[in-house]
């Protein structure tokens, strides 16, 4: 499935780990431009990242919101031990599993940054098609399984191990495989159908 733009979730060098921890530190600390930097840096890849697991959930964007909060209330807890992105990564998930157990989100909270939206790309081409792709990519993940749904999104875009996601998920590791398994075959074959994949495929072959 090399169509979906992995997010790699833990490439950074020690130096730049060092650098994160003392921010999240600063951060938890009550430091607000610290703060502010967390959310603006990892603000569009929490919102990514839920609305390709939440489906066709109402309150996704409210869940975004959840995400971020809960990470800058857990700024205390990252140690550096892996990149910034990564750990957030898993609380987005865990807030997006629980939300999707609830049926909804009802707490509602206050937006730290702005998102930003397809009008504001200044590149009318290549990026709006981006664009364009990971929102039609969110609406066919949309169609699986909450269960087939989360697995594929951690495993082809986050590239997340099958153990690593079955310690997220708290599956066994036969059940995370055989939803993969699956969750790709349901996937292939919605692609292959999908006029603005068919497009981005033509295109690359130009």
């Amino acid at each position: 499935m090399a169509i979906l733009t992995t997010e790699k979730h833990d490439r950074k060098p020690s130096a730049s780990r060092e650098s994160d921890f003392a921010l999240a530190q600063a951060g938890a600390r009550g430091d607000e431009k610290a703060r502010r930097i967390v959310a603006e840096r990892l603000y569009e890849r929490i919102r990514t990242a839920v609305h390709y697991l939440s489906g066709d959930h109402r309150d996704k964007d409210d869940w975004v919101q959840m995400a971020l909060v809960e990470i800058l209330r857990s700024l205390g807890s990252f140690r550096g031990e892996s990149a910034l992105e990564s750990w957030a990564n898993r609380i987005t998930v865990r807030v997006a599993m629980r939300q999707m157990k609830r049926g909804s989100g009802r707490e509602k909270v206050v937006a730290l940054n702005p998102d930003p939206r397809p009008n504001a790309v200044q590149d009318p081409t290549e990026e709006h098609r981006r664009i364009e792709m990971r929102r039609c990519l969110a609406r066919i993940l949309g169609t699986l399984s909450d269960e087939r749904r989360t697995a594929i999104t951690l495993r082809l875009v986050y590239e997340y191990s099958v153990a690593e996601i079955a310690e997220m998920t708290g599956a066994p590791h036969d059940t995370v495989r055989n939803r993969l398994r699956r969750g790709r075959r349901q996937l292939r074959k919605k692609v292959a159908l999908d006029p603005v994949f068919s497009d981005w495929v033509r295109l690359r072959k130009l």
